[in-house]
């Protein structure tokens, strides 16, 4: 999982002066030259690129000046070149200069570590960071706020407090982790050009998953096409009193593109499916709840169970014959869940590849707790690897791990999300690209994806505290 760094591909200069030209066109779009910068520069590249930064700024009109953590001709060769560029209106001072030369409107930019960090800080890096961190003025961080491991380890006596984080290509893994959200302040992904060299130097292997990924998955209707080419996907939800979760279910089956889906539901609730989502076909369960299996299962391209179906004596029933019975990958989701996670020995009946998508309480009844993010990633990536099977971890950045050790992060999302029903939503637009013919992996990755990004437009167009699940369905878009 971790990786060694590749040669780069082109002259390292180079890249610094692409990525820094980037960092400075959005500095500029959020603040114009009427705010002085001053600019805290370390002695490695992520201070080579505060100090192009600097230099880009003062080109266009912005009084800069530096502040040069460790002094100048202290760096590598890289950092030394970049001090000898900066023009001759930007002076350098000392760290101890910082409040002589401050104002309440500078605008303060990290360059100090970046993803450098190794080993505990020096107590005169702390006080550094301390009157930073103290200074009341907002901060810009470039890649990392310094002091904060890359990875997961987030045990420095001091770390920057950005308002601003400028990540280059990616956000890296620390920043996508509640526990450091304190640090990161708005993650801005800055586009350089650079995408596979900051790929290799990562210190966790990830995929971020952006507008750009999730196009590539998504495949074309053929104009020829009919709805028998794109799968039949079978949603067994809904419970007596639970009906709801069967109809967002089913809605969002029904906006993944699928040719057909039919939903398996209680006699008593049949009505609300016929009424709600009229292209989707009913299978009647006898009992007002989950007890017997839809005749012809096998013909189901794909099948998503659990929503609402709660956890009686039959529906557990119900559910162990399913997995002896049906063999291809399935989503499990919600009472699914909780039933395994009682009952350890239903898990191994699971069809390899199939998809469990957990929110943290759910995840804690399957795994037991876990200390920090770094254990909860190790167990997560563990059962995924050891079961077969795809772990949607839900909630901010979402991930997604796959049983050959990959681990996707997405994008998209909002707090509008965390209402009741929303987890059903995704759970059927994941069956539906299932059905598809999409590979596993794949129909997560989008389906997590196009909800979060849904879930985006709705609150644009509703406000986050308005939006509910229902609203979530209607804004599902390729």
């Amino acid at each position: 999982m971790f990786v060694k760094t590749a040669c780069m591909k082109e002259n390292e200069s180079t890249m610094i002066e692409k990525v820094s030209e980037a960092i400075a066109h959005k500095f500029s779009e959020i603040w114009d030259s009427t705010f002085p910068v001053i600019v805290f520069a370390g002695k490695g590249n992520n201070g080579s690129d505060g100090l192009a930064v600097a230099r880009i700024l003062s080109e266009w009109g912005y009084s800069v000046k530096v502040v040069s953590i460790f002094g100048k001709g202290s760096g590598n060769r890289e950092n030394s070149e970049f001090f000898d560029k900066l023009p001759a209106d930007i002076r350098v001072y000392e760290p101890a200069d910082f409040k002589s030369i401050n104002s309440d409107r500078a605008i303060l930019i990290d360059a100090i570590f970046g993803t450098g960090i190794s080993g505990e800080l020096k107590n005169s890096l702390k006080f550094i960071f301390h009157q930073i961190n103290t200074s009341g003025n907002s901060i810009v961080s470039i890649d990392l706020p310094s002091g904060l491991n890359p990875a997961f380890d987030s045990s420095a006596a001091e770390i920057i407090r950005a308002d601003y984080t400028f990540a280059v290509e990616f956000p890296k893994i620390s920043l996508l982790l509640e526990e450091n959200r304190k640090y990161a302040g708005e993650i801005v992904v800055i586009k350089a050009g650079i995408l596979e060299y900051e790929r290799s130097v990562q210190k966790i292997d990830y995929t971020y998953v952006d507008s750009d990924f999730a196009k590539s998955l998504v495949n074309k209707r053929d104009r020829f096409s009919h709805k028998g080419m794109y799968g039949h996907a079978l949603l067994i939800c809904g419970g007596e009193g639970m009906a709801g979760a069967a109809v967002l279910a089913t809605g969002g089956a029904l906006r993944s593109g699928c040719g057909l889906v039919t939903t398996h539901i209680s006699r008593g609730e049949a009505n609300v499916i016929h009424n709600t989502n009229p292209s989707a076909i009913v299978s009647i369960d006898p009992s007002n709840h989950f007890s017997t299996l839809p005749e012809n299962i096998d013909k189901y391209d794909s099948l998503g169970v659990g929503c609402g179906i709660g956890k009686k004596p039959e529906t557990c029933t119900a559910l162990l014959k399913l997995f002896e019975r049906y063999k291809k990958p399935m989503v499990i989701d919600a009472d699914a869940i909780n039933i395994i996670a009682s009952n350890p020995s239903m898990q191994i009946l699971i069809p390899k590849f199939s998809i469990l998508t957990p929110h943290a309480a759910e995840l804690r009844r399957v795994l037991g707790d876990w200390s920090d993010e770094y254990d909860k990633y190790q167990k997560i990536r563990n059962y995924s690897i050891q079961s077969g099977n795809i772990i949607v971890s839900k909630g901010a950045y979402t991930k997604i791990f796959s049983p050959d050790g990959s681990l996707y992060v997405n994008s998209s999302g909002t707090p509008a999300l965390a209402k009741a029903g929303s987890g059903d939503v995704l759970s059927g637009l994941i069956t539906g690209l299932l059905a598809k013919g999409m590979r596993p992996i794949d129909a997560a990755i989008l389906g997590v994806y196009l909800h979060g990004r849904a879930g985006e437009d709705a609150a644009t167009e509703r406000g986050e505290e308005s939006v509910n699940s229902k609203d979530v369905i209607d804004f599902i878009k390729f």
